[in-house]
């Protein structure tokens, strides 16, 4: 009886945890999932202090430091992300997904920066 009832726990368990291992994906300001390989721009919520992501370098040597790019006439975008999830199959970024933010210049010294895990 022990043994029925420690293996019907470990079934919830697992049923429980695989169930949770996938939490809501992540939306953009459309309402839709960010998606792998998508370039995105990320911008202050309050537009009129600062502009969108940039790399900033220092003293000429990769990799680069991200800053904001500073305020200037009209929108100032900043420079395209895009979000990588780790796991090859996945193709959405949910609130539980690890994935590596790219960032992508043509006139910086460090072309493309990948940073680390999230």
């Amino acid at each position: 009886m022990l043994r029925l009832i420690s293996v019907l726990s470990l079934v919830c368990l697992l049923m429980a945890t695989s169930c949770m291992a996938q939490g809501p994906p992540v939306l953009d300001t459309d309402g839709n999932p960010v998606t792998r390989g998508v370039e995105y721009y990320v911008n202050p919520a309050v537009t009129d202090v600062a502009g969108g992501l940039t790399l900033v370098t220092r003293n000429g040597s990769c990799p680069s430091y991200v800053g904001q790019v500073p305020i200037g006439p009209g929108i100032v975008r900043g420079l395209p992300v895009i979000f990588n999830p780790i796991n090859p199959g996945d193709s959405i970024i949910t609130e539980n997904t690890q994935f590596t933010v790219c960032i992508f210049s043509r006139f910086n010294l460090c072309s493309r920066y990948c940073m680390g895990y999230w």
